[in-house]
Formats: structure tokens, sequence, C-alpha cells
């Protein structure tokens, strides 16, 4: 799943999107708590024998208190971090249609917790 995220004061949040029903929607809406993994620098490590393959990798586990993002200024500002961070790209343009057909919801984080392979 895409992401982006901001930290300000400490204070770390990650936002996602997806479609406006399904079942992460349905728990989202039920339960407005999640644990979650994000992982990034995928890289794999070949061998010359299956047991000899590795990856390596950087990731994140934690859980945290998830909303759905309505207000229309932080529903945008939400998929500009998400733009950003898979893309390194910022400014994109979002028209009032392509705001109002995905949903974004943000988590914030409550414990969070990090490996890194290489």
């Amino acid at each position: 799943m895409n992401f982006g995220f901001t930290e300000t004061d400490g204070k770390r949040t990650f936002y996602f999107h997806s479609a406006k029903e399904g079942r992460k929607v349905d728990l989202i809406s039920k339960t407005h708590s999640a644990g979650f993994e994000l992982d990034t620098n995928y890289e794999l490590h070949e061998g010359e024998t299956a047991c000899e393959y590795s990856a390596g990798f950087l990731s994140i586990i934690g859980t945290g208190h998830i909303e759905f993002v309505e207000d229309r200024k932080e529903k945008e500002a939400a998929l500009q971090s998400i733009m950003f961070n898979n893309t390194g790209k910022a400014d994109w343009s979002f028209t009032y249609a392509m705001l109002n057909s995905v949903c974004v919801f943000k988590l914030e984080v409550e414990q969070i917790y990090c490996k890194e392979h290489l």
C-alpha cells in the first residue's frame, strides 16, 4: 500500500488512500485502531543456491489510532505526502473530483519499532 508521512513535534502520522468501500474501510469505521508494517529500500541479494538468497530492507512496525480524513485541505496535504514519498516530486494538483473519488485515512502512531536488514 502506498503511504506518506509527516512528523511534527515528535508526533508521527502516516497517510494512506483507498477505495471508499471495502473490508479495510469497514474495519477502520469499527475499531479506529490498527497495526501496521511499512517496508522500504527493498533490494534482492542473489545467491548461488536458494538458501543463499536474501534481501535488504528497512521495516517499520507499530500500532496507532486511525481516522478518516474528511477536511479538504488535510486530504490534499495527505495526498501530497503520499505522492512525494512515492515520486520525490512535490506540488501535485488535485481536482475536486479527484479528492472526492478517494478515501484518505491517517494513522497517528502510538508505538513504533524499526528494523534494518542489509
